[in-house]
């Protein structure tokens, strides 16, 4: 065999590789997101779940007032195991959610938690996922987002300031009566962009 026929045959072989492997990856991408999707379905039909329970133990609705100088740990309702100390409304985008009690980064999917701060002292801090907070990306300044605590009192809001960082640590309130961040994305480390969005909001007018 000659020398062209060998340089043929090797770069017919070494394509035909490039193609097994084109294919393989784009197989393996299609699972990976059928199966985020997968995870991203199961958890709004968990939330949804959730929140018809909470909704059947919550008192009649009250306005709630937060007291800056009061500090006090929000009371909780357990529901399939797991620990909830409201809900959390976005009215504009038809989202409600509950919100767990323990923040649990790897848990996320499901439904927002509680990172850290009460809602009676406006130093509450809630970390979700662009699973379940769809809207982070498009949210309107002044979009109304409501939080309901288990005595049903329910606290009024607007969106102040939408900003996107590259790190948790970031997240920190900066004097804001409530914060929300949404985590997009892979994890930082994976990626150069700003895989968080923090939403941060203002007492709403009138409230």
């Amino acid at each position: 065999m000659n020398k062209k026929a060998v340089s043929q045959k090797t770069t017919g072989n070494l394509l035909r590789g490039l193609a097994v492997f084109a294919g393989a990856a784009l197989v393996a991408g299609a699972v990976c997101m059928t199966a985020r999707a997968l995870r991203k379905e199961a958890g709004r039909q968990t939330a949804a779940v959730i929140v018809s329970a909470m909704e059947a133990i919550l008192p009649e609705r009250t306005s709630g007032v937060p007291e800056p100088h009061y500090s006090g740990a929000m009371p909780r309702a357990s529901v399939g195991g797991e620990d909830f100390v409201g809900l959390l409304e976005i009215p504009a985008y038809n989202i409600r959610l509950p919100v767990g009690a323990a923040w649990e980064a790897d848990d996320i999917e499901r439904f927002p938690r509680v990172y850290r701060g009460d809602i009676y002292s406006n130093t509450l801090m809630i970390g979700g996922s662009s699973a379940q907070i769809y809207c982070y990306r498009d949210i309107d300044i002044g979009a109304p987002v409501y939080f309901t605590d288990l005595y049903g009192q329910v606290y009024a809001y607007e969106v102040s300031m939408v900003n996107h960082v590259s790190k948790e640590a970031s997240v920190v309130s900066k004097g804001e009566a409530l914060t929300l961040f949404v985590r997009a994305g892979f994890p930082a480390k994976l990626t150069d962009h700003k895989p968080y969005t923090v939403i941060r909001m203002r007492i709403k007018d009138g409230a």
